[in-house]
């Protein structure tokens, strides 16, 4: 024989070829670490969440596939225990009786891709140090995305949602989102936080409100009660807030407002509310009741 010895396999193995877990059915329970993917569509049942994670280090793709939910149904995805370094990604998941994905529990994990419509209770709801990347919720009954601290959102996009559209703890990161049509805070902080090229339209109260230390830039609120408001010792920067039935910018002592245009709100277009405050190169025109309130 060339070459010379007894004949071998020449084909890999298909855990070679697929060297993940496929799901084809619900419920499924996560129990090790590993990888983990959806073969096709799948519908939940009641009493019952879709997937279960009870690992850290677990990579699940959707690859374009839905988790349908039912009535009486749980949450899609739910994270038991503290978990850290999940990865889920690529698919839908909607119309679950509870929560589209409850993260809580989880630390250092990363949301990406997803669309999550008509949950029963919050749309998305992750733990600490998150990353959301490239995510939709839409019409859940609580708030679209509910997370703590050391989260990291870019380009997610929250509509119609029955709280706020993205609710986060202190020192958070949001960049390109936008936040429609919810019926709280379109987007809301607690402190140390960067909000960076966001749009808060059609929002029921403020459209960007922020705890202390915040840094608000390059953003548009329009059409909310207010427009962007700030706790002390912030910064709000070459934003527009126009069309909001209350105020435009509200601006907490010690704090700055530079660059920014506020047009066509229902009362104060920018209102500084307390000492130690700078507004610098802003326009404030065609306000009900005032421009500039010192």
């Amino acid at each position: 024989l060339t070459p010379p010895g007894a004949p071998a396999p020449l084909f890999k193995t298909l855990n070679q070829v697929e060297p993940r877990t496929p799901i084809s059915s619900l419920p499924y329970s996560i129990t090790e670490s590993g990888s983990f993917y959806l073969t096709t569509n799948l519908t939940g049942a009641a009493a019952s969440s879709g997937i279960t994670i009870s690992a850290s280090d677990v990579t699940l793709d959707f690859r374009g596939f839905t988790l349908f939910g039912v009535a009486s149904s749980s949450d899609g995805i739910f994270i038991s225990g503290s978990r850290s370094n999940l990865w889920i990604a690529n698919g839908t998941i909607r119309d679950w009786g509870l929560e589209g994905v409850d993260a809580t529990s989880a630390q250092n994990s990363r949301f990406s891709d997803l669309t999550v419509v008509g949950s029963g209770d919050v749309g998305l709801r992750a733990g600490t140090a998150a990353k959301i990347i490239r995510c939709t919720v839409a019409a859940s009954v609580q708030e679209g995305i509910l997370a703590y601290d050391r989260n990291e959102l870019q380009q997610v996009t929250a509509n119609d949602n029955g709280a706020s559209g993205i609710s986060l703890g202190s020192n958070c990161r949001v960049t390109d989102c936008q936040a429609q049509f919810n019926n709280a805070f379109g987007i809301a902080t607690g402190s140390g936080c960067s909000i960076t090229g966001c749009i808060a339209d059609h929002n029921t109260t403020t459209g960007i409100s922020t705890g202390r230390g915040c840094s608000i830039i390059h953003c548009m609120a329009g059409n909310n009660t207010n427009g962007i408001a700030s706790d002390s010792g912030s910064t709000i920067s070459g934003c527009a807030a126009s069309g909001n039935s209350n105020d435009g910018i509200i601006l907490a002592p010690n704090s700055a407002v530079t660059a920014t245009a506020a047009y066509g709100n229902g009362y104060i277009g920018i209102s500084m509310q307390g000492s130690n405050s700078i507004a610098q190169a802003c326009v404030a025109c065609s306000n009900a009741t005032g421009g500039i309130l010192v």
